[in-house]
């Protein structure tokens, strides 16, 4: 297994008016389309592993063609809502993510917690997967591209470790449960049962930057 992908929910309507959901599977393109001196042949399909509701996991296999990829993004999508009564699994909702308009409503700022969670390629889980979680801080807000070895992108630099098996994975902004406004007014962060405070999907896991000098592992 070499990354991670995630679900998300897309509301469909017209005019405003709600009809359905649709849920997709979100990851980073370049574990579809992975580098040619990294596979034999063309890739044809692409398996996800699924934890199941009753015990142990599952893989469901899908076709390459059957992707969308960004054009110039490092991510890749792909149509699918299994049985929840069968998949174990949870969908983030699309509309209520950390958009550039939210983080400069919200102030956030170099120094913001964040978190990703992902699968850990050295322990991925036998009968079941077991993603960890990784947390950390935004770094930076670049104006100009990343290269990355994927190639260059707008992305946001966090500060955090970092595996392999990371990349596709979902990155959120987290938020104390309480805050202060432009007025130091004391706010309550809208938060979930169990959660430490409010988080919104920030983005994806793109890629990392080897530690050469301290690290040379």
């Amino acid at each position: 297994w070499h990354g991670t992908g995630f679900f998300l929910g897309v509301r469909i309507g017209v005019d405003g008016i709600h009809d359905h959901d649709e849920t997709y599977v979100v990851t980073a393109k370049h574990l579809i389309e992975p580098p040619k001196d990294r596979v034999k042949g063309p890739v044809e399909s692409i398996k996800l592993r699924l934890n199941l509701v009753a015990r142990g996991s599952d893989v469901i296999e899908t076709e390459v063609g059957c992707w969308k990829k960004h054009p110039t993004a490092d991510v890749a999508v792909y149509k699918l809502q299994p049985d929840a009564t069968i998949y174990d699994y949870l969908m983030y909702p699309a509309w209520n993510p950390a958009t550039a308009e939210f983080l400069d409503g919200m102030r956030v700022s170099p120094g913001q917690l964040v978190f990703m969670t992902g699968l850990l390629i050295y322990h991925p889980g036998v009968s079941r997967i077991m993603p960890i979680v990784r947390v950390g801080n935004i770094a930076a807000f670049p104006q100009d591209d990343v290269h990355f070895a994927t190639g260059p992108e707008r992305g946001i630099l966090i500060e955090s470790r970092s595996l392999g098996g990371l990349s596709g994975s979902p990155a959120f902004v987290h938020f104390e449960p309480y805050r202060y406004d432009e007025d130091w007014n004391l706010q309550t962060m809208p938060h979930v049962e169990g959660n430490a405070g409010a988080n919104y999907l920030l983005g994806i896991v793109s890629g990392h930057f080897q530690t050469r000098d301290n690290d040379p592992d």
